[in-house]
C-alpha cells in the first residue's frame, strides 16, 4: 500500500478509499501506523490510527474557498447529556471538542481531507472575503447578511477547486465527485452523528457575471428568480412573463432585443421591468436596456436564489449520544448454614 502526500494533505489512490470504507461517516481516513497505539481523542480503527484530532489543514486556506466554490453548514448540537456542550472548532480545544472533517474524492479516486472553517466573522468579511466584493454588489436587496455561524464546505460535483502543489510548484485542479462529513472528537468514546453525511452537490453559485444556459432556464431556480420579479414592490406577473421571454430569446434565440437597448416589438411592460430589475440587482447598477443587461440581470437573480437556498439548507444537527451505561458487579455470599449442636449421650 503506497501513499502520496501533497502538502500536509493525505492523498490516496486507486481502490484504497473503497477498501478503507471512506464513504462512511464513522470511518476516518487512516494511515498505516507504526504501532497499534491510539491517538488520544481521535477516531481509531484496529491496528490503524488517524491523524491526531485537530491536525487537518483548513479547506478554505488550501482550496481558496469563496462563494463560488463552497456550500454552507451551520452546526447545532442536540441530545447532549454528558455535561457542557462540546465546542465545534477547527482544532482541539482544552475542553470537549468536535472537529468537523471533510473527505473529498475525485473521479480518479484521489482523496483529500481537510477541516471546514467559518466562512466569515462579520458583515465586512462576508462581503469582502466570501463574496469577493464585486459579486456582492449584485446581491442588492435580495440577499441580506445572515449573521455568523456558517462554515464553508467545499462544493462537490459542480465547481472545480484548485490547490498549490508543493512538489511541482504549480496550481492544480481538483474536481470532487463525492464528499462526506464526520466529526472527530475527544469525548472518550461517546458516539457522535450528524444529519449531514454527504456534502451538498447543489450549484454553489458564482462570483462575477455569468450567462444562463438552456438547462438553467428549465430549473426550479429560474422559476424562483422570476418570482423575485413578480413579488417585487414594483413588479407583477406581466413583467415576470416578459423577463422570461426576453431571457429565453437571449439564451436560445431568436432574440426579442433590437440590438440598441430596445425591443423589436414594443411592450408597455418593458420600462417598468427595467425599473424592477434595477431595484433588485443592487446599488450602482442601472438597467439601461435589453440585450446583455437583461441577460446579466437574469444571472444575478439566479445567483441570488442559489445563495438563499444555501443559507436555508445550512442547518446541520450534530447529535452527541448518551455515554455507555456504567456496569456494576454485585457480589453476594450465600447465608451460612446454621450450626446444629451435637450432644453426647
Amino acid at each position: 500500500m503506497s501513499f502520496k502526500f501533497i502538502s500536509s494533505r493525505q492523498v490516496l489512490f486507486g481502490g484504497i478509499a473503497a477498501t478503507l470504507g471512506l464513504t462512511s461517516m464513522a470511518t476516518p481516513l487512516v494511515v498505516e501506523a507504526a504501532s497499534a497505539t491510539t491517538v488520544g481523542g481521535s477516531d481509531t480503527t484496529d491496528a490503524l490510527t488517524t491523524q491526531a484530532i485537530g491536525t487537518y489543514e483548513s479547506c478554505t486556506a488550501y482550496f481558496g474557498l469563496t462563494k463560488a466554490t463552497s456550500n454552507l453548514a451551520s452546526f447545532d448540537i442536540a441530545n447532549n447529556t454528558t455535561g457542557p456542550d462540546p465546542v465545534i472548532a477547527e482544532t482541539e480545544q482544552a475542553g470537549p471538542t468536535l472537529v468537523p472533517v471533510v473527505t473529498l474524492t475525485d473521479a480518479n479516486s484521489t482523496v483529500f481531507e481537510c477541516t471546514p472553517t467559518p466562512g466569515w466573522t462579520d458583515q465586512a468579511s462576508w462581503e469582502l472575503d466570501y463574496f469577493q466584493i464585486f459579486q456582492f454588489l449584485h446581491m442588492g436587496a435580495v440577499v441580506t447578511y445572515p449573521g455568523t455561524g456558517f462554515w464553508l464546505l467545499p462544493a462537490v460535483g459542480t465547481a472545480t477547486l484548485s490547490y498549490f502543489d508543493t512538489q511541482t510548484q504549480t496550481t492544480l485542479p481538483f474536481l470532487p465527485v463525492t464528499g462526506t462529513l464526520r466529526f472527530e472528537n475527544n469525548l472518550g468514546g461517546i458516539p457522535v452523528s450528524s444529519s449531514m453525511v454527504n456534502l451538498p452537490t447543489a450549484n454553489p453559485g458564482f462570483n462575477g457575471d455569468i450567462g444562463l444556459t438552456s438547462e438553467q432556464l428549465l430549473s426550479p431556480t429560474w422559476v424562483a428568480a422570476l418570482q423575485l420579479v413578480i413579488d417585487a414592490p414594483t413588479g407583477d406577473m406581466a413583467q415576470g412573463a416578459l423577463f422570461d421571454a426576453l431571457v429565453e430569446g437571449i439564451v436560445n434565440g431568436p432574440t426579442l432585443c433590437d440590438g440598441s437597448g430596445g425591443l423589436l416589438v414594443p411592450d408597455a411592460n418593458f420600462v417598468p421591468l427595467l425599473a424592477t430589475l434595477d431595484s433588485l440587482v443592487g446599488p450602482g447598477i442601472t438597467m439601461v436596456g435589453c440585450d446583455a443587461f437583461v441577460g446579466m440581470a437574469a444571472g444575478w437573480l439566479f445567483n441570488d436564489i442559489l445563495e438563499l437556498s444555501k443559507i436555508a439548507n445550512a442547518p446541520v444537527i450534530v447529535t452527541v449520544g448518551d455515554p455507555a451505561p456504567v456496569t456494576t458487579t454485585t457480589t453476594t455470599s450465600a447465608a451460612a448454614e446454621p450450626v446444629i449442636p451435637s450432644f453426647a449421650g
